[in-house]
């Protein structure tokens, strides 16, 4: 498995590998932004451009947290078993998941990267709050 600040590393030492981004509708125009400028948004401590991941391999998933982290929107399993399935056509191998407002709350990021890693064990996935759960010790249950 990958922390979020191996993502350069992944798709360097394994030239050819693909990876797919997903993250909350209507934030794919911060994506062009490297990590820093959009930490806020993002929720995230990579330091790599998230602009590393070809635009045709960035998706959305409806979810919504406010600021707080209170849920407006709920994760949606469906969706992203879509979004799997398209990423599996389109050869990806690495997935990175961030969302907004996960570092108020990261459950969605952890319980999607917990789907993912279950049902879709051959996707390498890290979302953007892993390294703070590696932190304090609470990684997800795999």
């Amino acid at each position: 498995m990958h922390t979020a600040n191996d993502i350069d590393e992944v798709s360097t030492e394994k030239q050819g590998v693909k990876i797919g981004l997903i993250t909350t509708q209507g934030c794919l125009d911060v994506s062009e932004l490297t990590n820093e400028d959009a930490c806020e948004l993002l929720n995230t401590e990579n330091k790599q451009p998230i602009s590393s991941v070809a635009q045709h391999l960035r998706r959305e998933v409806s979810e919504r947290m406010n600021q707080k982290g209170e849920i407006i929107s709920g994760l949606d399993f469906d969706e992203v078993e879509n979004i799997l399935q398209d990423f599996k056509v389109e050869g990806v191998q690495a997935i990175v998941i961030s969302l907004l407002h996960s570092c108020q709350n990261n459950d969605h990021e952890r319980a999607m990267a917990y789907y993912i890693k279950k049902y879709h064990p051959d996707f390498s996935v890290t979302y953007s709050t892993e390294d703070y759960d590696q932190r304090t010790h609470n990684p997800i249950n795999t």
